[in-house]
């Protein structure tokens, strides 16, 4: 049996992890969490470790791969492999901090569900957008996500440093999943991770948007547990040897 922790990103809670959770194979437990409402990534990343199994592979989508980085960095001894989905291992831009300052000012004057859906849609692709299903389900995530842990989560991705060294020189299996339509995080900045960090596997999905997770999860848990699986057998090879 793996163990799974799957860390979801901002506006998004495990509930996003659902029908991923459902279409793996039963062989790997799955742990899906909620990111609490602290300010540094770092400090999310310690609250997690602390509930996590003793060994896991970990996956991050989004600020969840933020997290995640993180958690490398803090417990490389404890992640058996680690699979950074529609995110990104680069320090936020100075232009990206200003976006983030705005979208802090509109949370804090009551519009952090406005901002979900106005600009916010822009994370679906036009097919899943069509998709009545997949449209309500984001809308009720990013409810019971809130906007503390929105403003919380955007001051942690504003303050945290660039991590692509730190992916760059892991010793365990990484692997990059990126969405070929993603708006929010494009595929070009997950190309440029692969370059920067070329010894991880890379997976890209067609007509995809940034919400992976919600739009293509039998896709994305079928990536992940022949990841699984590829890292296992690797594993085991070397313990024969």
């Amino acid at each position: 049996m793996s163990e799974l922790v799957l860390v979801p990103g901002v506006n998004n809670t495990r509930e996003t992890w659902t029908g991923v959770i459902a279409a793996l194979p039963a062989t790997i437990v799955s742990h899906p969490v909620d990111c609490a409402a602290l300010p540094s990534v770092e400090a999310i990343a310690a609250d997690l470790l602390e509930q996590a199994p003793p060994r896991f592979h970990l996956a991050g989508f989004s600020f969840g791969g933020y997290v995640a980085l993180a958690m490398l960095e803090q417990a490389p001894e404890r992640i058996e492999g680690l699979a950074l989905i529609c995110t990104s291992s680069f320090a936020d831009t100075e232009q990206q901090k200003a976006a983030r300052d705005a979208a802090v000012a509109a949370a804090e004057r009551g519009e952090h569900m406005k901002l979900v859906e106005g600009p916010g849609a822009i994370a679906l692709h036009p097919d899943a957008a069509s998709d009545p299903a997949i449209s309500a389900l984001r809308l009720r995530i990013a409810r019971d996500y809130g906007e503390k842990r929105f403003i919380a989560h955007q001051y942690a991705s504003k303050a945290r440093p660039d991590r692509t060294v730190l992916l760059a020189t892991a010793s365990m299996p990484c692997l990059l999943v990126a969405a070929e339509d993603d708006r929010v995080i494009p595929l070009d900045t997950m190309r440029r991770m692969q370059l920067s960090a070329p010894r991880t596997q890379w997976v890209s999905v067609p007509r995809a948007g940034h919400l992976l997770p919600i739009e293509q999860p039998a896709v994305l848990a079928e990536a992940l547990s022949r990841w699984i699986e590829s890292s296992q057998s690797m594993q085991r090879r070397g313990r024969a040897s």
